[in-house]
């Protein structure tokens, strides 16, 4: 199944909600910045490694 990003925002000072569709579902997701921050950290180096 193939996701594809919607719409990301800026909930507050903390949060941020990511809408995305996956599989005809549409999904709605609240992350913590620090955890964005770590995710895209980590895809950054795996690319960079690669």
């Amino acid at each position: 199944m193939k996701e594809q990003l919607i719409k990301a925002m800026r909930r507050n000072q903390m949060m941020n909600m990511m809408y995305m569709a996956k599989g005809g579902q549409d999904l709605v997701l609240t992350y913590a910045n620090q955890a964005l921050k770590t995710q895209v950290e980590k895809l950054l180096l795996s690319h960079q490694n690669n």
